[in-house]
């Protein structure tokens, strides 16, 4: 019996293996590809160049932050500034730097890209209301729940136009709902201001996420099946 390739680590795969031993990717309805002389993994070296690009704007990132902080002590300025850049610079590597890092790894960071990019709202908040003593709450009242509506929409369109990544898809639904059903907590026990927008949000995660387990019913059952027996 001809031998299984697996395209995804270029490595011919015995006929009896139902998934490849390097990846775990399933190999049993795969159509036969011509096996070349290829016995190990082949590297993908554009993915070496994607690390250097991402260590070069971490390093950067690390180096402008450093001098913010310097300046900031230096000049001795009554208002502690420099917590602005040093924060957003962090958000920023993680939601937009990190994930270029591997390919295709954004769409695999999306409930990761929400997160922070709520933090980030919310510490501005924060440190202007104890810097200036303004009104703490727009950022849990107005900004994270839109945040969060909107990377959910997001998620959710993804996963009905997707042929595949259901799984990792629904996933990251169910933490988008988590993530909304904690703000909704914390908005309604510590926080005043209106509560419509939490409301949306948390109602438009649930709402979504169970059209699409109806919708993909049987396409998520045979990918939980596949990872079952991975």
């Amino acid at each position: 019996m001809q031998n299984k390739y697996c395209k995804a680590c270029h490595v011919e795969v015995s006929a009896d293996v139902t998934n490849c031993p390097l990846c775990g990717k399933y190999l049993g309805s795969q159509a036969q590809t011509a096996i070349t002389d290829t016995t190990f993994p082949i590297y993908d070296a554009s993915q070496i160049k994607r690390g250097k690009w991402v260590q070069f704007v971490r390093n950067a990132c690390i180096v402008f932050a450093a001098l913010c902080v310097l300046i900031n002590v230096i000049f001795r300025d009554t208002i502690f500034w420099c917590l602005y850049p040093v924060v957003s610079l962090l958000c920023l590597y993680f939601v937009f730097v990190r994930p270029f890092k591997v390919k295709g790894f954004y769409l695999y960071s999306l409930t990761q890209m929400a997160l922070f990019t709520a933090l980030l709202l919310v510490f501005i908040d924060g440190y202007n209301h104890h810097l200036f003593q303004t009104v703490f709450g727009w950022s849990i009242v107005y900004a994270v729940p839109s945040v969060l509506l909107g990377f959910t929409i997001l998620v959710n369109i993804l996963c009905l136009v997707s042929n595949k990544r259901d799984f990792v898809y629904v996933k990251a639904s169910l933490r988008l709902l988590l993530y909304s059903l904690v703000l909704f907590v914390i908005k309604y026990c510590w926080v005043a201001g209106a509560n419509w927008p939490v409301v949306a949000s948390l109602c438009t995660a649930l709402g979504l996420l169970s059209f699409v387990l109806i919708f993909k019913k049987q396409k998520l059952q045979k990918a939980l099946i596949k990872k079952v027996h991975m």
